[in-house]
């Protein structure tokens, strides 16, 4: 019996297929190559960026950087939130796969019990007799058994879909991280730029003080009315005004950076509010192609994992529809004492084949296969959105870095000409051959040109950023450090297919 049994189990095993669709992953892009509507012989091919694969933020050539992006990676409150939701989708796997394990319960029992004398069978006459108590006890002990074998592959596709998950949630950990690591060096990037305003607002103030005290000395000599000296005063009062929110705003950036190490605000105040150059922006930037893109970019290897963990849920909506073979059985000890439990004739065991076939179940079952159906169709169009929108993000922040440069550029020069006018300007003043209006309205423009120019220089920093952060690289230096294993990686194959229906 026993035999014929196993025979029946394999051959079940053996036939066994898994219903549904089978997902082949497709990842083509929606062009073969970037915009080069950015391009222009502005750039300069000997400072070259950093490939995106790689720490992309050491091409700043700033230690301070290096390591508040390395603390944020170790202690970022977002980025913990994600491993742990790795960790929860890594025991769901878990509990997934068991369903491929039999089951095994222990326990036992214990009554007394009491029979009717009054019931079908006269127990008086039999307890008179000798032959019947109308009071007993039972006592057992022992285990019972289950299996379902997975004959329609039911149980594959809730594994399949479960590692997808995984591979999903361990995705999403590596988006946050991209996003963590841009934002330490954008904030980082606002800070320095913050304070070069700063430096450079105090150097105009410097200036303009010189500019009244000599306005001052024309007026009490009779050569200039007071009408210059109020001026010259509003001048470097409205210079004064624009310190105080740029403070502000390296006090913030600095605050920012902080959380973003998982730290409280104020806790590294003191070693951001030392002055230090701002980090220097390479003139190119290497984008790959965007069929790299694509395998790099994390949120759209989460967004084809959860397509595939979709398709992998509507083999298990059609499994249900199948009937369910189970392989059960029980075994212990029955006794009406305790001492005569674990006794030879006390044994009891039972084993055997069950099938459980869904004959109606009120519309459920469809119902749910319908759902599954929508359910990848969303996670399709998501997926298909993800690409879209990945190579929007590169080629907008192409177009937004190169003009930047451009900007930069423009500006520099117009800070040099400004800065020439200005000098020319004071000295025609002081030996009298100009007025004194042409002599503010130089300094005016002078500190308007230096600060949009450093502004400029801080917006091409924030641009590299971005363009770093949208081709998606950086997180594969931190991966050894995570220390949890990674088999569930994305299975996306060019040229492939998608699952069928």
């Amino acid at each position: 019996m026993m035999k014929i049994l196993t025979s029946g189990v394999s051959a079940l095993l053996l036939s066994a297929c898994a219903v549904g669709p089978d997902y082949k992953p497709d990842l083509t892009p929606p062009q073969a190559e970037f915009s080069k509507a950015f391009a222009g012989d502005h750039y300069n091919a000997e400072r070259p960026g950093i490939a995106a694969d790689g720490a992309w933020w050491e091409v700043f050539n700033d230690p301070m950087l290096t390591s508040l992006i390395n603390d944020a990676v170790l202690h970022n409150k977002d980025l913990q939130a994600a491993r742990a939701n790795v960790r929860i989708a890594r025991t769901l796997r878990a509990a997934a796969f068991s369903k491929f394990l039999p089951s095994v319960d222990a326990g036992g029992s214990f009554e007394r019990r009491r029979a009717s004398e009054n019931g079908a069978v006269n127990l008086s006459a039999l307890q008179s007799l000798g032959v019947a108590q109308t009071e007993t006890n039972l006592v057992q002990t022992g285990f019972d058994a289950g299996w379902e074998i997975d004959v329609f592959g039911g149980t594959h596709r809730v594994v399949e879909a479960a590692r997808a998950d995984l591979a999903a949630a361990d995705e999403d950990r590596r988006s946050v991280m991209v996003s963590v690591i841009a934002e330490v060096a954008r904030n980082y990037a606002e800070l320095r730029g913050a304070q070069a305003r700063l430096v450079l607002i105090e150097k105009n103030i410097s200036l303009q003080n010189e500019t009244l005290n000599l306005v001052k000395a024309k007026h009490q000599a009779g050569l200039v009315s007071e009408l210059d000296v109020t001026r010259a005063q509003t001048n470097l009062f409205a210079t004064k005004a624009r310190r105080p929110s740029i403070l502000a705003n390296v006090y913030a950036s600095a605050y920012r950076i902080a959380v973003l190490t998982g730290r409280a605000p104020a806790e590294l105040i003191d070693g951001l509010l030392e002055a230090s150059p701002m980090p220097i922006a390479p003139d190119l930037v290497p984008t790959g192609l965007p069929s790299s893109l694509l395998l790099r970019r994390s949120d759209v290897r989460a967004a084809e994992r959860r397509l595939a963990a979709s398709s992998a849920n509507i083999g298990v909506a059609k499994a249900a529809f199948m009937p369910k073979f189970f392989l059960t059985g029980s075994g212990g000890y029955q006794s009406v004492s305790f001492a005569g439990l674990f006794k030879g004739a006390s044994s009891t065991w039972s084993i055997g084949p069950t099938v459980r076939f869904p004959i109606f179940q009120g519309g459920r079952l469809r119902a749910d296969l319908k759902r599954a159906h929508a359910e990848y169709d969303v996670a399709n169009a998501q997926f298909e959105q993800s690409v879209l929108v990945a190579v929007e993000d590169v080629e907008t922040s192409l177009v937004r870095y190169a003009q930047s440069q451009l900007r930069q550029r423009d500006l520099a020069a117009s800070v040099s000409t400004n800065t020439q006018s200005a000098h020319l300007a004071r000295i025609l003043y002081e030996r009298g051959l100009s007025d004194f209006l042409d002599l503010l309205d130089v300094e005016r423009s002078l500190v308007e040109i230096e600060d949009q120019y450093i502004q400029s220089r801080t917006q091409t920093l924030v641009q590299t950023i971005a363009l770093y952060k949208a081709l998606g690289g950086g997180w594969a230096i931190f991966e050894d450090r995570e220390g949890e294993d990674r088999d569930e990686g994305l299975a996306i194959v060019n040229g492939g297919g998608s699952a069928t229906h």
